[in-house]
């Protein structure tokens, strides 16, 4: 599993790789990274200050694991507008109850948001299995 960590790292091809050489044949790997819709939702200025170097679409994260052998099984957006807002106002304010509040709405809107579709995401999701 490795989430939110790509879009951190400066050589992307060396960590893919490493993941991938780790994983048995038949494993599966859970990635999770940013859209190019992140920073509109959390801030340009926030997005580098988390160290954001990067971010993908769907296609450009299928192709960073196909082209090296591993099959997509699964791939999708997952944090979609509502959600987004929300957890801006989390990180922005920090305050504990703002965030007991916050929190299970944020839960709540992950699964609903879901089910609407074209709305813009800021994450994705993805399972890769290595096959050979």
């Amino acid at each position: 599993m490795v989430i939110d960590v790509f879009e951190h790292v400066i050589n992307l091809n060396n960590a893919v790789e490493q993941v991938i050489r780790k994983l048995k044949l038949g494993g599966k790997l859970i990635v999770s990274v940013p859209t190019y819709d992140s920073p509109k939702f959390f801030g340009e200025v926030f997005d580098k200050n988390i160290g954001h170097l990067r971010h993908f679409t769907l296609e450009q994260l299928k192709s960073l694991f196909e082209t090296r052998g591993l099959r997509t099984e699964m791939i999708k957006p997952y944090t979609y507008f509502y959600t987004s807002k929300l957890c801006s106002v989390y990180y922005k304010y920090n305050l504990k109850i703002l965030n007991l509040i916050l929190s299970p709405l944020l839960n709540m809107l992950s699964f609903f948001t879901e089910f609407i579709p074209k709305l813009p995401s800021t994450e994705i999701v993805a399972i890769f299995i290595k096959t050979h």
